[in-house]
């Protein structure tokens, strides 16, 4: 909308001229317009109001309107991450990121597009990240995203769940339809659905759980780990380690060639994808961890791949941010696009 306000004359105007007698004095001018009737100050101040009014809404209409916040992210040291917003309003829109590493936020230099991309981030570039977008009418400026920098916790205690050294399913519940049995100090997980097209991640699986209680305090991070002694390579067969908490579970699936973190939220039904890629990760004689990391009122997921000869080899890793809010997840379409998986009930979280 184009408005332009220029002087508000609601009235018929009032012209000097000269009296008979030559004083100067104030008459009703003798053109046609001298019939009009004087507008009671009540009208002249609403049209007044309602013209400032218009143009106040035309000047708001073209500033900078944030569709799509950045979100806060977390990733391994020497990894890339990406933060992007996305905005409209009357053109050119300009992008200014700030960085807040713990002094308040300053503009970082040149990065000025709608996509803030950092490559080889270390520990200190974990903090605080904005972007203001300014036009010719305005400026908005985004909700703050946290980059976390995930860092292989130091291991303090060390509590084993099961060794598996004793061929006893001993506290352990199993789920689902198929073979889940302890022989030779190796717990065997195996299925088989002739026939069954898989829509739900119920369709076709066997799992077993084993409840112990744990606490995750705040700043401080509890992982757990499983030994994958051989997964089969066929197209479809996923190794599963699943962490329950009292927001959802947790779990890191481990395929043939993808690797994919989700979470079953404990209210809501479905599940989330939070992460899904292609991974060339060989399938025997790896470790399988997930760890969860709580920074209130945040809840980090890093799930790794590591060589199971040498721990300090990681060969995959994975770190997701679950906070309080809404968080991106990855639809049924682009999950399919990955792993070739037709999967129902793919949700938010």
């Amino acid at each position: 909308m184009n408005l332009k306000v220029g002087r508000v004359t609601p009235c018929a105007p009032q012209l000097a001229t000269h009296a008979p007698n030559g004083a100067h004095g104030v008459t009703r001018p003798t053109d046609p317009r001298s019939s009009w009737p004087r507008c009671p100050l009540a009208d002249r101040g609403f049209l007044l109001t309602s013209a400032l009014f218009l143009a106040a809404v035309s000047i708001c209409l073209g500033q900078p309107i944030i569709t799509n916040q950045p979100a806060t992210q977390a990733t391994a040291p020497g990894a890339s991450v990406t933060f992007q917003v996305g905005a409209t309003g009357t053109a050119p829109l300009v992008y200014q990121w700030q960085k807040n590493p713990g002094n308040g936020f300053s503009d970082l230099a040149d990065r000025t597009n709608a996509a803030l991309v950092l490559t080889n981030v270390q520990p200190w570039d974990a903090c605080d990240y904005r972007v203001v977008i300014t036009n010719i009418t305005g400026a908005r400026t985004s909700a703050v995203a946290r980059l976390y920098v995930m860092r292989p916790a130091l291991v303090t205690t060390k509590m084993v769940v099961d060794n598996f050294d004793d061929d006893l399913l001993t506290d352990w519940e199993v789920f689902g339809s198929g073979s889940f049995f302890n022989t030779n100090q190796q717990l065997t997980v195996r299925g088989y659905y002739p026939g069954v097209h898989t829509v739900n991640h119920t369709d076709s699986q066997v799992y077993g759980g084993h409840y112990t209680t744990w606490a995750v305090p705040n700043g401080q991070t509890r992982e757990w780990r499983v030994d994958l002694v051989r997964l089969d390579e066929n197209a479809t067969n996923t190794a599963l380690l699943l962490v329950g908490t009292t927001s959802g579970l947790y779990a890191v699936h481990k395929s043939r060639d993808f690797v994919f973190v989700l979470k079953w939220p404990t209210s809501g039904g479905g599940i989330c994808i939070l992460a899904c890629e292609r991974a060339a990760v060989r399938n025997t004689n790896v470790v399988l961890t997930l760890a969860l990391t709580r920074v209130q009122p945040n809840l980090l997921v890093t799930a790794r791949v590591l060589d199971k000869a040498n721990l300090n080899n990681v060969l995959y890793q994975c770190t997701v941010v679950d906070t309080p809010n809404v968080d991106p997840t990855i639809n049924a379409a682009r999950f399919q696009a990955v792993d070739r998986y037709e999967l129902a009930g793919c949700g938010s979280c």
